[in-house]
C-alpha cells in the first residue's frame, strides 16, 4: 500500500535492443526534452559493433534512462525450452548486476510470450513489457481497466507500426494516430507506453520529429511523462499471484480479482485458523 500513488493518465517510452542509434538519435532528444526513457538491453550485444557500450549505458542512465533486461541472446521466448529460457534470463540479469545495473523490469523479445514464458520471467523480474495485453496480440496498448504486471501493453511509435483498430486513425504511422492514443489515455486513465526501435529504417527524420511532437502534445494535455518504474509504481498490481484463469490479484486501487480461486482445507485436524502458531 505504500507504493500506491493513485491511477491517472500517464505516458512512458521504452526503446528496445540498445543499438548505437539510442546514443546518436535518442540521447539528444532526451536531453532536449528532459524526458525519461526505458532501455531494453540485449546483454550479449553490449560493447559489440552497432550497439551501446557499458560506458555509454552508464551515461544514458545519467541523463534519465532506466536500464531493463531484453534477454541475453534476444530469441523468441516461446520457441525455447524453459530451462534454456530461464538460463538466458538469469544470465542477462546477472550480467547487468555485475555491471552496476539492477533492473526490476523485463522486455519480451519480439513481444513474444505465453503462459510458460511468463511463469519463468516473473521469477526474476517484477514486471514485463510486451506489445499487447495477451498472447493473441490484441487490445494493443490498453493497460485498463486492469493491468497484468507481466504483460504490460505498449503502442508502437516510429516503426513496427500497430495493426489498425476501429475507433483510431487507420494510418498507425501518423502523428494523428499517436495523438489519438494519448487522448485515449486521458479519457480512460490509461498508462500509455510507447515502444521505439531507433535503429529501424522507418524511424526516419519524420518519425523522429513525431516523437518530439508527441512529447510536446502529452505535456499540453497536462499528462505526466514518467519512467517505466514510476509507471509501475502507479499502475502495477499490489499483489499478483498466479497467471491465466487461476490467479489472485489485488490491483493498484486495492480491488481484488480472484478468478477461479478458493480456499481448500484438506485432512482437517484439531487445529483451526485461530490456533497459536509455534
Amino acid at each position: 500500500s505504500a507504493r500506491k500513488k493513485g491511477k491517472r493518465p500517464i505516458v512512458s517510452f521504452i526503446s528496445d535492443d540498445s543499438p548505437i542509434s539510442d546514443w546518436n538519435i535518442l540521447k539528444p532528444i532526451i536531453e532536449e526534452k528532459n524526458v525519461p526513457i526505458g532501455l531494453g538491453v540485449i546483454t550479449s550485444k553490449i560493447s559489440t559493433e552497432g550497439f551501446l557500450s557499458w560506458e555509454q549505458l552508464k551515461e544514458m542512465e545519467a541523463v534519465g534512462c532506466e536500464i531493463w533486461s531484453h534477454t541475453h541472446e534476444h530469441r523468441d521466448s516461446r520457441t525455447l525450452p524453459l530451462d534454456v529460457l530461464e538460463e538466458d534470463i538469469k544470465l542477462s540479469k546477472q550480467i547487468l548486476n555485475d555491471n552496476g545495473f539492477y533492473p526490476k523490469g523485463f522486455v519480451y523479445p519480439y513481444n513474444s510470450h505465453d503462459l510458460n514464458t511468463v511463469s519463468v520471467v516473473q521469477k526474476y523480474f517484477n514486471y514485463s513489457f510486451s506489445k499487447s495485453a495477451g498472447p493473441a496480440m490484441t487490445t494493443t496498448g490498453k493497460n485498463y481497466p486492469k493491468i497484468n504486471n507481466q504483460i504490460i501493453a505498449r503502442v508502437s511509435l516510429g516503426s513496427y507500426f500497430d495493426v489498425p483498430m476501429e475507433g483510431f486513425p487507420q494510418d498507425t504511422s501518423s502523428l494523428e494516430y499517436y495523438k489519438s492514443r494519448v487522448d485515449e489515455a486521458l479519457e480512460n486513465n490509461n498508462w500509455l507506453v510507447f515502444v521505439l526501435h531507433t535503429w529501424h529504417e522507418d524511424f526516419d527524420a519524420t518519425q523522429q520529429q513525431y516523437f518530439k511532437n508527441i512529447i510536446d502534445y502529452v505535456r499540453t494535455k497536462d499528462i505526466d511523462i514518467v519512467s517505466p518504474q514510476e509507471g509501475f509504481d502507479i499502475y502495477g498490481n499490489l499483489i499478483q499471484i498466479g497467471i491465466g484463469r487461476k490467479r489472485f490479484w489485488v490491483d493498484a486501487d486495492g480491488d481484488e480479482d480472484s478468478s477461479n480461486n478458493k480456499v481448500v482445507i484438506t485432512n482437517p485436524n484439531e487445529k483451526g485458523f485461530n490456533s497459536h502458531i509455534v
